[in-house]
């Protein structure tokens, strides 16, 4: 993905990019056996972990940033896996719904210059600049008052003021329905120890279905509350079944969007 206006990059320049990168990585695996709580005097733990924090920071922004340009170039196909969200969540170690994000908002980043320089330098956090990225996508001018948020503020503001912006940028387009018709979905997934769990994000016509199902696993599951988001699969199947067949909004959730396990199932590595 070539940015509007941006040079071109040399295979020279490249290879010098990588080369450095590739010993930042040898020092910091070097320096890795000393990074121990034993190993460290106690007045030097708070400095290593702001340390770390900053490089965390600095890699993390310009992973997301370049991201997309890496699927784009075909990644994911060279690596075997079946969709870009697969072989992002392989490399970053995340789940295929967090790297679906990911890929969304290195997307959007491409059109928010001040966004993506932030991240890219580290300035912002990698889950500040996803939240930016959403909120400035919808409406562009509060990309920079949310940036500047996001240099001062803690990551919980960042998000209300990005979901502030996108809730004034549908309103004033007549787009908030539409929108949330398209980001409807289901998500199941098995946790290590073998308990199902699931999530969703619906509209509300579609939320007071969903519990309307769940009703009769209240007294089955007494943890269970209207408000939780993480319902049995079980449960989560049956609500499929009972919203297919509800007029809410005379469409029907068999034609939602097929979402990926949390497991990333790539081809043989």
């Amino acid at each position: 993905m070539k940015l509007a206006g941006a040079p071109t990059a040399s295979v020279e320049g490249t290879v010098d990019v990588v080369a450095r990168l590739a010993e930042v990585e040898r020092l910091l695996a070097k320096v890795g056996p000393e990074l121990a709580s034993e190993r460290l005097a106690g007045h030097a733990v708070l400095s290593v972990v702001r340390v770390l924090g900053r490089i965390e920071r600095r890699a993390g922004g310009a992973r997301l940033v370049l991201t997309q340009a890496a699927a784009e170039a075909g990644a994911w196909k060279a690596a075997g896996c079946r969709s870009p969200e697969e072989w992002a969540a392989r490399e970053h170690g995340s789940t295929v719904g967090e790297a679906r994000g990911d890929l969304q908002a290195s997307k959007r980043l491409a059109a928010l210059p001040a966004a993506r320089d932030a991240a890219r330098s580290g300035e912002i956090s990698k889950d500040a600049a996803r939240a930016i990225a959403e909120g400035a996508s919808a409406d562009p001018t509060s990309e920079r008052v949310l940036v500047e948020k996001a240099r001062t503020g803690d990551l919980a503001a960042v998000r209300d003021a990005a979901r502030r912006a996108r809730t004034r940028a549908d309103e004033r387009d007549g787009r908030a329905a539409q929108r949330m018709y398209q980001r409807r979905g289901l998500e199941a997934w098995v946790e290590l120890d073998g308990e199902g769990r699931g999530v969703w994000n619906v509209p509300p016509a579609y939320q007071a279905a969903f519990l309307a199902a769940l009703e009769p696993y209240r007294e089955e599951g007494p943890r269970w509350s209207c408000t939780s988001t993480t319902p049995p699969w079980c449960a989560g199947t049956r609500v499929t079944a009972r919203c297919a067949r509800s007029p809410a909004s005379g469409r029907s959730p068999s034609r939602w969007p097929a979402r990926s396990p949390r497991t990333p199932c790539c081809g043989s590595s």
